[in-house]
């Protein structure tokens, strides 16, 4: 079953540009950390949500995602 998912570009556009995030690949690996607004591009661009990934850990939000 494939997992429903958004982009992190569509995600990101959601939330105000000052909150804080940490990005994970689909294993685990931390690919960026900081302020929504500052997202690299290339990361923003090529990777998809993963549905149900989304931690709310009080000062900032984590996320996994996926290359589409």
């Amino acid at each position: 079953m494939e997992e429903e998912m958004s982009t992190l570009f569509t995600f990101l556009e959601n939330f105000d540009t000052e909150n804080n995030i940490k990005i994970y690949d689909e294993s685990g690996e931390l690919l960026y950390e900081g302020k929504m607004g500052d997202v690299p591009q290339r990361i923003s661009n090529m990777m998809s949500v993963i549905r149900g990934t989304v931690v709310n850990k009080g000062s900032y939000l984590t996320v996994k995602v996926k290359k589409c």
